[in-house]
């Protein structure tokens, strides 16, 4: 078969086909085998690497197994291993290569019980799951930005009886699509007795790819919040131009005493999204408001950050791509007529209350850049700070312009012009916000965004009407390092006078398991830690609330008697 497949790829590279095919065969087992074909470098030697992380879960290269290249004729080629995530492979100058290997999955837990945000590769009797940083290798230079084709295609599905969808389209393919190497490795790929559906939304298809059971809701009711979320903001751009776009639904465990895990990541053409099974879409629920922020937050990343591609100022541009995202987050939902004026306040009044309790909100874009990954302050920082600059950005247009124009005409104008060929840096935005806004409330956008001084909240908003005003209030504050308990298994983090201290938590401490809600409607933030002490387990509960504190929250304002405006909180 290599022999066969290795004549196959010489003389489709002479006919000038795809830059790079990839196939993914599946069988019993299950397993999974990769085979890339491309042609290797002109110099006789081509590095292939795989991504050494993705989205903060590392790559040792111990997924691949098995690994095994050939070329003309099916002649064996030498590799040799030059690190964790690099091989490189002697050839004949630019000789047609086939690349093939088995991927290994065993070190993935497959969610349960794990952060939902473990996006490793899944391989189970009923599922194979891959995001393409964690399980595609790519020839050293093919994953820059310049447009390359490729085509893919799966194998096997019919004999395990398997279904699969991925960022490229429904079904085994081949899919043929032009891209960067950057945009396609950015991939998901889904198969297994998934539940898979396609919906048309203006001649275009949008699919879905569930698995799991005991949701606590049909997946009609999601499918059509999805539709609705997608429908709208393609009108808000006036861009029906995508063909295929696809939602995966993956569990990550069992929501347990009202607590509940949510998680995603927006990648080519698709959104991956992980929760707790268990869980309801009624209105009531925490749970929907949160679900529905996550589907609006990561396809508005479809524009901003995609097709507004801002990748190039990582760190220092998230402001923009993260921030801003979070207040169409908002707006979107309202749009689409899945919120109302108090959720988009209530959502709102959340992100004022984190930003202003953040302990780094005044850090600088370097330390952003430089800590975003390592510490969780700073790492929500930009979402905070990018979502109140906007809130500021979206008033002073309207006043400026006397109600004619908003932060609306802006990202759309923003979109336009990107679509036209100009590259996104923070000073191309910047210039944008001074071209628009004039150059006295320029300067205050940068200096929030890089010099770290805080954002000036509008005292009243337009959109919902609202007013500014301070009430004592506590906010959700567990105590200590939640993430960094969950990875290692110890305690760490503990601030002393604070709720967790109080309790007895202390660090060091070896960790049994936690259930710590940050609470919703109908739902009081609570926190239950087992630690073990003394090789028997200990259950520490407390409040997970800071101190009463005067924080600002917006309040519904209207049109009273004479035209006076008054307030309801």
């Amino acid at each position: 078969m290599i022999v066969s497949l290795a004549v196959l790829v010489l003389a489709r590279l002479a006919r000038g086909e795809p830059d790079l095919g990839v196939t993914l065969r599946v069988s019993a087992g299950p397993a999974v085998h990769v085979s890339l074909v491309f042609r290797g470098g002109a110099d006789g030697r081509t590095e292939l690497n795989m991504q050494p992380n993705f989205a903060g879960v590392p790559n040792d290269g111990s997924a691949i197994l098995d690994l095994r290249v050939t070329g003309a004729g099916g002649a064996e080629r030498r590799v040799e291993r030059r690190g964790p995530v690099t091989w490189s492979v002697g050839h004949e100058p630019a000789e047609a290569l086939v690349v093939a290997y088995r991927l290994d999955a065993s070190g993935a837990e497959g969610g349960v019980g794990t952060s939902p945000n473990d996006y490793r590769t899944r391989l189970t009797p009923e599922l194979f799951q891959m995001h393409g940083e964690h399980g595609l290798l790519m020839p050293a230079g093919m994953t820059g930005p310049e447009p390359r084709r490729f085509r893919v295609s799966w194998e096997g599905l019919g004999a395990l009886g398997w279904g699969a969808m991925c960022s490229f389209g429904p079904g085994e393919g081949p899919f043929e699509t032009e891209m960067s190497g950057a945009k396609f490795l950015h991939s998901v790929f889904m198969a297994g007795t998934i539940r898979a559906r396609v919906r048309t939304l203006h001649g275009n298809r949008v699919g879905f790819a569930f698995t799991g059971t005991g949701w606590g809701f049909e997946d009609d009711a999601l499918i059509d919040a999805a539709m609705v979320i997608i429908g709208a903001q393609r009108d808000f751009f006036g861009d029906h131009s995508d063909p295929w776009f696809l939602v995966t639904l993956t569990p990550s465990g069992s929501a347990r005493g009202g607590s509940f895990a949510l998680g995603g990541t927006g990648v080519t053409n698709a959104f991956s999204m992980y929760a707790n099974t268990g869980l309801s879409l009624e209105p009531d629920q925490p749970f929907r408001s949160r679900l529905l922020q996550l589907l609006s937050h990561e396809y508005f990343h479809t524009w901003n950050g995609g097709k507004l591609d801002s990748s190039s100022e990582e760190g220092t541009g998230y402001w923009f791509s993260e921030g801003f995202t979070n207040f169409y987050t908002r707006r979107m939902l309202k749009r689409a007529g899945l919120f109302t004026d108090e959720e988009v306040l209530q959502s709102l009044n959340e992100a004022v209350a984190g930003y202003m309790s953040n302990p780094e909100r005044n850090a600088p874009a370097a330390r952003v850049k430089e800590a975003f990954w390592s510490d969780p302050n700073v790492g929500m920082l930009p979402y905070q700070r990018g979502d109140m600059v906007a809130l500021a950005l979206d008033e002073h247009l309207r006043a400026k312009s006397g109600g004619a124009r908003s932060l609306d005409d802006f990202m759309r104008d923003l979109v336009a012009r990107a679509g036209r060929g100009e590259a996104f840096s923070v000073e191309w935005a910047l210039r944008a916000v001074e071209r628009e806004a004039g150059a006295e409330f320029a300067g205050v956008v940068r200096a929030a965004v890089v010099e770290g001084a805080d954002v000036p909240l509008p005292e009243t908003l337009s959109d919902p009407a609202a007013r500014l005003t301070r009430v004592q209030q506590r906010n959700f504050e567990p105590g200590f390092d939640l993430e960094a308990a969950q990875r290692e298994k110890v305690i760490r983090g503990v601030r002393e006078g604070g709720p967790a201290w109080r309790a007895g938590l202390r660090d060091g401490q070896t960790l049994r398991g936690m259930n710590v809600n940050s609470g919703g409607p109908g739902s009081p933030p609570s926190a239950e830690v087992t630690i073990d002490e003394n090789g028997r387990a200990r259950a520490i509960r407390f409040e997970p609330l800071s101190e009463p504190r005067s924080v600002p929250v917006y309040v519904r304002r209207s049109r009273g008697a004479g035209g006076a405006e008054d307030g309801a909180g």
